[in-house]
């Protein structure tokens, strides 16, 4: 079995309008990986959906992974319904030790738009609870998520990373901030109530906004959120009127939809006299990308907070060593441990074949001496026992450190000792 990762995302310059076609709604997850485990032949499966990559993780047979990125091409493409060449082409795989760098690296946020991103780490999280949930992952995945999220937790308390966070929020508060020549006097909506919407409100009040809102199509969350951020929550059939009266709005939601159209926006800049100041930072985008052909209208998405990323990610490129650092140590224990779990049944093997004759040379050796004390005849066991157990120790440890890399070792072990069969 060998452990893999296909996926598309930003860092292969897929586009955005690609990276939100092909990513998996959480509503959608557990379905999806039943069926991408069935009709792939997987023994294994976790998908990692978010807004800058979707990449499924899988284990598979040796046989199966020479083909796996026709495979995943082809799930993909028959489940969102998009052309196989428009995918096919922007799919990068990984294997083994480069899977786990890979991982590593993103749970780390180092491969983050914004360098240190601060919800990747519980994005990763929340894809190896879904897979946990579906009943898709098994010893190898489980084992590298674990690895992730510890790795990726690491890093953020022994490296500037973690003690300089940034997300996605973040820079989209920065961008109304700069775009807005300060928020003292502005007045700001914000849609949707999950997480990247809620720091974005905390970042908002804490950077002096004039008035803050909250809007929810579950009235009962926006005023969750309003009543912690100290902003007032706003029914979701007011969204017309509260475009007409903010001067930036924020949106975060989960819809598979626009939430804000065209045809609404025009209507509100008829009257409008100021302009108005989006900040899309959802997936799939909650605002249709048309709006911003209208007079008036500035429309900002995930890919025009590139500009914003550089500056953050100066400061924290510095600690970029650091943190490699120790993911290259926790890579290191993976692939260890990689080799040791596909080298286990040679190893076994070989135990059971030292022990086979151990216990015979042993009970053939009591034969001849005839009757011994009890205390005679143990001392026979524990050394025949120590023998082997040191014996074995060395080429145990060669198999089980370069098994993988070195499938050489593993069949001359084999046939040097007539293990195949056993």
């Amino acid at each position: 079995m060998r452990p893999f990762a296909v996926g598309i995302s930003h860092e292969n310059q897929a586009p955005l309008s690609l990276l939100e076609r092909v990513s998996f709604a959480s509503s959608v997850l557990s379905s999806a990986l039943e069926r991408l485990q069935r009709e792939c032949g997987l023994y294994e499966a976790v998908i990692l959906s978010t807004c800058q990559r979707t990449e499924i993780y899988g284990v598979a047979s040796e046989t199966a992974l020479a083909g796996i990125q026709d495979e995943i091409s082809r799930f993909m493409s028959e489940f969102h319904g998009i052309p196989i060449e428009e995918i096919h082409s922007r799919l990068r795989c990984y294997e083994s030790g480069e899977m786990a760098m890979h991982l590593f690296r993103v749970a780390s946020a180092l491969d983050a738009i914004a360098l240190g991103e601060n919800q990747v780490l519980g994005q990763v999280r929340e894809a190896y609870g879904a897979a946990l949930g579906a009943n898709t992952t098994g010893k190898i995945l489980s084992k590298l998520f674990q690895m992730a999220v510890n790795v990726g937790k690491q890093v953020r308390t022994e490296t500037e990373i973690g003690k300089m966070p940034t997300s996605i929020s973040s820079l989209a508060v920065d961008l109304a901030e700069q775009v807005l020549g300060g928020l003292d006097d502005k007045l700001a909506l914000i849609i949707g109530s999950g997480e990247m919407s809620e720091l974005a409100a905390r970042l908002l009040r804490k950077r002096g906004i004039k008035r803050l809102y909250m809007i929810n199509r579950t009235l009962s969350r926006a005023q969750e959120l309003a009543r912690a951020m100290s902003g007032e929550a706003v029914a979701w059939e007011s969204l017309h009127e509260m475009l007409r009266k903010v001067d930036v709005v924020i949106s975060s939601t989960a819809a598979p939809h626009h939430v804000i159209q065209t045809d609404q926006v025009k209507d509100v800049m008829a009257t409008r006299k100021m302009p108005l100041f989006f900040v899309d930072i959802a997936m799939p985008r909650d605002i249709d990308p048309e709006v911003q052909a209208i007079v008036g209208v500035h429309l900002y998405n995930l890919d025009d907070l590139a500009a914003v990323v550089e500056k953050n990610r100066q400061k924290r490129e510095r600690e970029v060593p650091k943190a490699l650092k120790i993911i290259e140590g926790e890579v290191s224990c993976f692939t260890t441990w990689l080799s040791s779990l596909e080298s286990l049944p040679t190893v076994k093997a070989l135990r059971d074949h030292a022990e086979d004759v151990r216990h015979q040379e042993v009970e053939r050796t009591l034969q001849k001496l005839g009757s011994l004390p009890e205390r005679d005849r143990e001392a026979i066991e524990q050394m025949s026992r120590r023998i082997v157990t040191k014996l074995l120790h060395l080429p145990t440890v060669r198999l089980k450190e370069n098994g993988h890399q070195d499938r050489s070792l593993e069949e001359a072990t084999r046939k040097l000792f007539g293990l195949d069969g056993k």
